[in-house]
């Protein structure tokens, strides 16, 4: 679930477009109340927080408030208030956080496949 308000038409067309064309559902709750956040918070597996440009967190500080386990970036601004559960690379997000998704809810990860070096010069080649 998310909570992106109406003022972030963008990311919202995204969100819109990737729900309807995929196999992700995705609900947006849009902007709610506190007291609506802090009972999502405890209805909620953990906070994924993917922001990389946030100064200071709040929903950091609330989800840590409500004993909920936050997966996040692995910037300054998340480890100095909280201690997340799990971390993700900032910079090469789109797998880093799927991964460490994956890793908190117990879901197993194929292993990679070894290539001899004459396959990966073909892989890289001619994709």
């Amino acid at each position: 679930m998310l909570t992106v308000g109406p003022e972030n038409e963008r990311l919202l067309g995204r969100i819109e477009h990737l729900s309807s064309t995929s196999n992700i559902r995705i609900d947006n709750l849009g902007r709610l109340p506190r007291e609506q956040v802090l009972d999502l918070y405890k209805r909620s597996r953990a906070l994924i927080f993917p922001s990389t440009s946030e100064s200071f967190g709040l929903p950091l500080l609330e989800a840590d408030g409500c004993g909920l386990p936050i997966v996040a970036s692995e910037l300054d601004y998340v480890g100095e208030p909280v201690n997340p559960v799990e971390t993700f690379d900032a910079g090469g997000w789109a797998v880093s956080i799927s991964r460490v998704v994956r890793r908190f809810l117990g879901c197993q990860e194929a292993p990679l496949s070894v290539m001899t070096a004459s396959e990966f010069l073909e892989r890289i080649l001619h994709p």
